[in-house]
């Protein structure tokens, strides 16, 4: 009981606490590129947008240590909002700094995606910052575009042979409904041939890359104008933690 009482005290102060962050632009979003598998897969740029804060000491903070209050205590929606307002804005230089088509996977809570406002949101920003918009009709319907493969099946996947047959399963079930797949934890170069051979899209991990800060800003005359009619050059939206994926 006395751990749960703390416990909570802890994260109604982290509610706070994030509150000002936002206020202050202590939110960092960083980048970590997916590594492609296939000859269709490589046809464009893929990362995903993952969010640091930074502390009032400067320190980097990791989001297992702040996510959780602020979906508990109703702080993730802004947090949500800030992070698609600022992917949408840095769209167009991304794709000159990282390469083009570029495909952003932006991690939403279940209580943003689940908001009725969500979808005018994406679509305001979408018209906003010269991404076609039309294409996003689908997300009144929220399809899915792509599946990941939980890390608890894919960090063995080299060795335990139980591993990656679950693997195997769920990438065939996903390429049946039409689905990519995106193999997580992807922490070394055997897991990524494993993935590959099993017919994989995407490897994931610090064996492909580690997570690092988005580049600088650029100037805005030097900025390309990003495809309007491309779904592949658009950023996406995914839920944090849906069925069978860690996100």
């Amino acid at each position: 009981m006395r751990f749960a009482v703390a416990q909570r005290r802890t994260d109604m102060g982290w509610a706070a606490r994030l509150t000002r962050a936002l206020e202050a632009g202590r939110f960092l979003l960083h980048h970590q590129p997916y590594l492609a598998l296939g000859p269709h897969s490589a046809l464009w740029q893929h990362i995903e947008i993952l969010l640091r804060l930074i502390d009032e000491d400067g320190k980097l903070v990791p989001p297992g240590s702040f996510l959780p209050a602020a979906e508990r205590y109703n702080v993730m929606p802004a947090i949500d909002r800030w992070v698609m307002q600022t992917v949408f804005e840095r769209h167009a230089e991304l794709q000159t700094q990282l390469g083009a088509p570029l495909t952003c996977a932006i991690n939403l809570s279940g209580t943003t995606l689940n908001a009725d406002v969500t979808t005018e949101f994406i679509q305001q920003q979408a018209l906003l910052h010269g991404i076609g918009a039309s294409s996003l009709a689908y997300l009144k319907t929220l399809p899915v575009d792509y599946l990941k493969i939980d890390g608890s099946f894919v960090r063995s996947i080299a060795t335990d042979a139980v591993d990656r047959a679950l693997a195997d399963t769920i990438n065939r079930v996903g390429h049946i409904m039409g689905l990519q797949t995106v193999g997580e934890y992807a922490e070394s170069a055997e897991v990524s041939a494993e993935l590959r051979a099993l017919g994989v899209d995407f490897a994931q991990g610090w064996g492909v890359a580690r997570p690092q800060a988005l580049p600088p800003r650029i100037a805005v005359s030097s900025v390309c104008e990003p495809a309007a009619s491309s779904r592949a050059s658009e950023p996406s939206v995914t839920k944090r933690k849906p069925s069978l994926t860690r996100a």
